[in-house]
């Protein structure tokens, strides 16, 4: 095994959770009142729509089928989230 290798895993993985540690310590409240406005907003009949360029479609489908097919039991659906299809390439 490439010792060397391994170490630069390592390195990275724990670079990478200090990174996202930091966002979410620091954005935390700012991610929690924007989940509560749009659960508000989904309760009066709002609708997400999602935008993407060619490189981000497949991020824009996947956040289109967790809005309408929750992954996380008792959260309910949001039907009205839509990306748009994809062009032909």
């Amino acid at each position: 095994m490439n010792e060397r290798l391994t170490r630069a895993v390592a390195r990275k993985a724990a670079e990478s959770s200090r990174t996202q540690l930091q966002f979410f310590e620091q954005e935390a409240a700012r991610i929690s009142e924007c989940a509560q406005r749009m659960s508000e907003a989904f309760a009066r009949g709002a609708r997400v729509f999602l935008v993407r360029q060619w490189r981000s479609a497949c991020d824009a489908e996947h956040l289109a089928l967790e809005f309408m097919h929750p992954v996380i039991e008792k959260r309910p659906a949001c039907l009205r989230a839509r990306s748009p299809p994809a062009a032909p390439s």
